[in-house]
């Protein structure tokens, strides 16, 4: 017989496991503006509005946030 074992984070880990997936989502976003920007500068429109709607759907869960309005400025 196989037994399988739960093992469940303690609530500092998880705290700091969203934490850090919260930047990764912010970083990532924030790259998908500025290539959306190069894409509008380049003549690129299409392009530009792809990234920019990449980064409002990581960016979905953060309400008011810089990274949302300076997304929403290139679109």
């Amino acid at each position: 017989m196989i037994l399988e074992a739960t093992v469940t984070a303690p609530p500092q880990a998880r705290e700091r496991n969203a934490a850090a997936e919260h930047g990764l989502r912010l970083s990532e976003a924030r790259e998908l503006a500025d290539r959306g920007r190069q894409r509008e500068r380049s003549g690129d429109p299409e392009g530009a509005l792809e990234s920019y709607e990449r980064a409002l759907a990581l960016l979905s869960s953060e309400g008011q946030h810089p990274v949302v309005a300076d997304v929403l400025c290139g679109m």
